[in-house]
Formats: C-alpha cells, sequence, structure tokens
C-alpha cells in the first residue's frame, strides 16, 4: 500500500513538472512597442498637472520697451517669469537680456523659423553667458534639442482691458500665459493679472512647471 502511495506521488509531481515546463519556456512573450518619430517636435502649451502652478511669459521682440516695468512688478510681486527674446533683441539690448537673467528669470528664445535659433542663441548666450533651452518657435520645428514652448492661455492678440481679464478667467492648472512684453497693455494690466490668479494659483518658472 505504501508503495502504490509513493508511486501515485511520484506520477503527479512528474505530470506537474511536464505543464510548468511548456509553461516557463514556451509562453508567449510582450514585444517591446516602439513609437513611431514624431514628424514635428512637439509644441507644449500646458503641463498635465493636477496642483496649482501656472507660468506667465511675455514675448520680447526687437526693442526691449515695457521690459524694465516688467521686471520691477514681477520683482515687487515677488514672482518669476519667462522672457522669450528675439535674436535682433538680443544683439541690441544685452544688458536688458542680462539684467532679466540676473532677476533670475528664465530667457528663452524667440525664434520665427528654424534657421533663426542658432543666431538668437549666440546672442542670448553673448548677452547673459547662458544658451536658452526654451524656444518658442514662429513655425513647426523638425529637428531641435530646444523645449518647445507654446501657450495655453494667448492674449497677444487682444486689444482690451476686459477681453484679455474675460480670457484669463478660466485659467487653469498648468496653463501656460502668453504677453506681449511690448504692450502698454502688458504693463498695464500686469499687477491686476498677478494678484487676481495668485489668490488661487502659484506662478512658477517653466522648469518648475514641467518638473
Amino acid at each position: 500500500m505504501h508503495i502504490i502511495v509513493v508511486k501515485a506521488r511520484t506520477l503527479i509531481i512528474a505530470a506537474l513538472v511536464l505543464l510548468i515546463i511548456p509553461a516557463v519556456f514556451f509562453a508567449p512573450r510582450a514585444m517591446p512597442v516602439f513609437s513611431p518619430k514624431p514628424d514635428k517636435a512637439e509644441v507644449l502649451e500646458r503641463a498635465d498637472t493636477g496642483i496649482k502652478k501656472i507660468a506667465l511669459t511675455f514675448d520680447c521682440r526687437n526693442t526691449d520697451e515695457g521690459i524694465d516695468k516688467l521686471l520691477k512688478t514681477l520683482s515687487e510681486q515677488k514672482r518669476t517669469a519667462a522672457f522669450f527674446v528675439n535674436a535682433s533683441l538680443a544683439e541690441n539690448h544685452p544688458k536688458t537680456v542680462k539684467s532679466i537673467f540676473d532677476a533670475g528669470h528664465t530667457v528663452g528664445a524667440l525664434c520665427d523659423k528654424a534657421e533663426d535659433m542658432s543666431k538668437t542663441d549666440a546672442a542670448i548666450s553673448e548677452a547673459c553667458g547662458a544658451v536658452p533651452l526654451y524656444v518658442r518657435p514662429g513655425e513647426s520645428i523638425s529637428e531641435t534639442n530646444k523645449i518647445l514652448i507654446g501657450a495655453s492661455r494667448d492674449v497677444t492678440s487682444l486689444k482690451t482691458e476686459d477681453a484679455v481679464l474675460k480670457r484669463l478667467v478660466d485659467t487653469a492648472s498648468g496653463d501656460i500665459i502668453k504677453m506681449n512684453s511690448g504692450s502698454e497693455l502688458t504693463g498695464g494690466l500686469l499687477t491686476k493679472i498677478i494678484k487676481g490668479l495668485g489668490k488661487t494659483y502659484e506662478f512658477v518658472s517653466l522648469d518648475e512647471l514641467f518638473s
């Protein structure tokens, strides 16, 4: 009787081994998934975050008019922002670009065309000693090692205070606000925008927004 039980157990173990070995060695393996490379580099218009943080950005084209006032307001309100400057501004007003950088704000490149990038990089680097990581493109760029920044709240084309405030009333977490540095409307509204949105959101750098 004892021998029969042992043989039965041996047969059961052998059967289990025969079932397990094929499952381990011949089970189908998951194939790696490769995302196709996009034809155009992605432009980031907002951050996907539930944290109540937003970023304030300015387009600075050709002239440095209005930038000193913006820097003063940002300093008074203890806020940070990103300034996207084009090659002409950086070449003709290097001290202004350096003052933006020295104040602790992000200096990005404003490029209408892909071929403008190297020239803008050189001008900004000459002005403040740093090559910009962020670019605001005027057209799609297919190959770049930069981070392309758009905006989910673009008020640059708006002409009245009411229109700007209405555009910003439904600002959400992760939004990027885009304004023109040379606009009188921007300078006049900046304090009101910061105080209004600052009740709900924290203004942070692009680095922090996308961290």
